[in-house]
């Protein structure tokens, strides 16, 4: 099976928030996957394709999160105690600052070396 990711993802854990668009009702989790793309994320809430939402990706060397505008691409059910979906949102929209900083978070993070 072809790959149809136009970005590298890496494994992450870093907190994210995440709303539907025009929503208050924030909700909070840990990333699984990023890429300069998009997200994988587990969630409570059942967000549906193409839903648009918002996210603020907390990224431990930036003093405010990376906010992103962003469209669920895909949803799937899992078991897990905390979380009753996987959501797959590519990114949208975000300011030419926060897309400088995700990069430099991703390079920084392809460039360590393997724990191994």
């Amino acid at each position: 099976m072809e790959e149809r990711r136009k970005y590298t993802r890496i494994n992450d854990s870093l907190s994210l928030d995440h709303r539907p668009a025009k929503s208050l009702f924030l909700s909070s989790s840990l990333l699984e996957n990023l890429s300069a793309g998009g997200v994988c994320f587990p969630t409570l809430q059942r967000l549906e394709p193409p839903q648009q939402i918002g996210l603020d990706i907390h990224v431990p060397e930036f003093k405010e999160p990376v906010s992103v505008f962003a469209e669920v691409v895909w949803l799937k059910e899992i078991e897990d105690i905390n979380y009753r979906y996987h959501i797959g949102a590519k990114f949208l929209k975000m300011s030419p600052a926060h897309r400088v900083w995700l990069f430099h978070h991703l390079r920084n993070k392809i460039q360590e070396p393997d724990p191994q």
